[in-house]
């Protein structure tokens, strides 16, 4: 009897809060669309043999320690029914994909990767909210890109690879009839002497006391 009511109270911890305790990739896996909100206290690897999806209605990955680091091997895809998606305090490295999502939030994050935004519904106005976070491009020629999102960057900074001809940020609305909000305030961009910095077309923009160095502008560049 006392075996068991040790194990619901091991359990019980680690559904704290209603969030799933992450210490190995079958925590995450398995519970990934089950539960909404995730801990993470120490490097992790979701070593996955496909792309990953999210569909629940909220995701939200927080780091507890220090030590809170997660790799993805996979492209971490969230659906458009995942409305509202959050890291806090966290190191990422992988490559995510946001489909039409309403609302996505990185604060004090370190990204190691890169991240695609779709959304070609002219009725939806989501959003990407970067703050007080690192965003690092690995050796890779797909940028951060946005299409059909808004983007606000506040006290963040970006920083490029070594990969000549492309860009940290490639912002655009859906047309010329819906233009989307792109704000970048009290932040960096290094482009590492071989890549660009920012592309935007469809886009009211907004940049304010923003440091821009260290960039390259190739031929086949275009902006």
């Amino acid at each position: 009897m006392l075996p068991l009511i040790i194990l619901l109270l091991l359990l019980l911890f680690e559904t704290i809060n209603g969030a799933v305790t992450v210490k190995n990739k079958n925590d995450f896996l398995n519970n990934v669309n089950k539960e909404e909100e995730f801990n993470l206290g120490s490097y992790t690897v979701i070593d996955s043999s496909t792309e990953i999806n999210v569909t629940s209605n909220t995701f939200k990955l927080t780091g507890t320690s220090k030590s809170a680091v997660i790799l993805f091997n996979k492209n971490l895809v969230f659906q458009k029914s995942c409305t509202n998606i959050e890291f806090y305090n966290v190191v990422l490295y992988g490559n995510f994909i946001f489909n039409s999502n309403q609302k996505v939030k990185f604060n004090t994050v370190s990204f190691n990767g890169y991240f695609i935004a779709n959304n070609k519904d002219e009725n939806l106005n989501p959003t990407i909210e970067i703050k007080n976070s690192q965003f690092n491009l690995p050796k890779t020629n797909n940028p951060n890109e946005l299409t059909g999102f808004n983007l606000n960057i506040s006290q963040t900074s970006f920083f490029g690879n070594n990969l000549y001809n492309m860009y940290l940020i490639k912002f655009s609305g859906i047309n010329k009839s819906h233009l989307y909000n792109f704000s970048i305030i009290n932040s960096s961009i290094s482009g590492n002497y071989h890549n660009s910095a920012i592309k935007s077309i469809y886009a009211n923009q907004t940049i304010q006391s923003v440091t821009i160095e260290k960039c390259y502008s190739g031929k086949l560049l275009n902006g």
